[in-house]
């Protein structure tokens, strides 16, 4: 903003063969060249370099509080991201302690219905239970992978595709 002010002095030159040339009623081509010097000088502009050199320091400013509002933000919402990886890793744990008690369950109901003990609707609700917690189970992994895709996309990262992982 500072160069605004100061004097702009440039050389320029120009050259070339050009038909018709001065003489109008000639044939043949003439030559021709230019030179010289250019000086521009704006005096009228003094006080719009300050003015200007202001707006970028008041523009930079901006940028450095937009800059950590966003880190701020960015920072939230990793940290929100952990919390939703913790918390479902923990479901999943507890999740999985469920289905193996309903399955325990239900093999003793199977053989308590096998002898006549419960009837079969009773039967069949603990098989529900026990596909029900299963489901509970894979939703909750489902969900941990999209807070753990989330989490890599808060972070600017691509989620790499693991083709040999499966899901029980």
């Amino acid at each position: 903003a500072g160069t605004e002010n100061a004097p702009r002095v440039s050389a320029f030159g120009q050259a070339g063969l050009g038909l018709p040339g001065l003489d109008q009623f000639r044939t043949t081509s003439d030559a021709f060249w230019q030179a010289g010097v250019r000086v521009a000088w704006r005096p009228w502009t003094w006080h719009a370099a300050g003015r200007k050199a202001e707006a970028l320091q008041q523009e930079q400013r901006v940028l450095e509080t937009e800059e950590n509002a966003l880190a701020r933000s960015l920072s939230r919402a990793v940290v929100t991201n952990l919390e939703d990886i913790k918390r479902l890793s923990a479901a999943l744990a507890e999740d999985q302690r469920v289905v193996n008690l309903r399955v325990e369950v239900e093999r003793q109901a199977r053989l308590q219905h096998d002898e006549g003990a419960i009837t079969t609707a009773d039967y069949v609700e603990t098989r529900t239970n026990v596909l029900e917690a299963r489901l509970t189970l894979q939703r909750h992994r489902v969900e941990l992978a999209q807070a753990r895709a989330a989490y890599l996309t808060t972070l600017g990262l691509t989620p790499r595709q693991d083709e040999s992982r499966t899901y029980d």
